[in-house]
């Protein structure tokens, strides 16, 4: 897991997004958290990368400028971040362009963050609650993608794996992502390990009815995501 967090402040203070690193020197997160609003990616020297710490305001684990930040052709909500020094942590297994038995709906699956927990008024769905010092878990159910399409509106298509999934409690709302796990990962067991799916994108409020998370899905950036990080 990565904190993307601000150059020159603490990490408690300054982070603002999530990562998962994929490589020695590469992060995978979402585009809107590296990029500016003209749809070109931020500076580097504006984002630091931090691995190897579950709570952000210790010490210990790595703190790494990046490099470069490479965002996702098309309208896919993913970024590629290098640093500067490759890391001495474990990268996470990604799933390939055929991620149908991993993406089975009904299966759980398990997203990870620092990101805002539940609300602070219960009546008042939009107001934020208090981001987290500690990494979180919650455990949601994948959609079905017919149901994430008619539900959240995302993208149909006919051929590939489609650009987002949606996982989450659906008739009563539960665990979900919430403001500040932007670019986490959203990871489902296999007899591999853990194997990263989705990226953690976007979604109307937290722990909603009828409002699962939305996840930019892995496999439908598959080829960019191998032909980038080995280049």
């Amino acid at each position: 897991m990565v904190a993307l967090v601000e150059p020159g402040w603490s990490a408690a203070d300054s982070q603002f997004c999530g990562g998962s690193l994929i490589a020695l020197r590469w992060v995978l997160t979402a585009a809107h958290c590296v990029a500016r609003r003209d749809g070109t990616p931020m500076r580097p020297e504006r984002v630091d990368a931090l691995t190897g710490r579950a709570r952000l305001s210790r010490r210990g684990g790595e703190r790494i400028p990046v490099a470069s930040i490479e965002l996702a052709p098309g309208k896919h909500d993913v970024a590629l971040v290098e640093l500067t020094e490759a890391s001495t942590y474990e990268a996470v297994l990604l799933a390939d362009a055929d991620d149908r038995d991993l993406v089975t709906g009904g299966r759980m699956a398990v997203v990870i963050g620092w990101g805002n927990t539940v609300d602070v008024n219960p009546k008042d769905h939009h107001a934020d609650g208090r981001p987290a010092d500690d990494l979180l878990m919650a455990t949601v159910p994948i959609l079905p993608q017919h149901r994430c399409e008619a539900i959240m509106g995302v993208k149909r298509v006919t051929k590939g794996a489609p650009p987002e999934l949606c996982a989450g409690g659906i008739r009563k709302g539960g665990a979900d992502a919430c403001s500040g796990d932007s670019g986490g990962p959203l990871l489902v067991g296999s007899r591999f390990g853990y194997v990263q799916i989705g990226v953690v994108s976007w979604g109307d409020g937290c722990d909603l009815p009828w409002s699962p998370g939305v996840y930019a899905r892995v496999a439908s950036l598959a080829d960019w995501i191998a032909t980038t990080t080995t280049s």
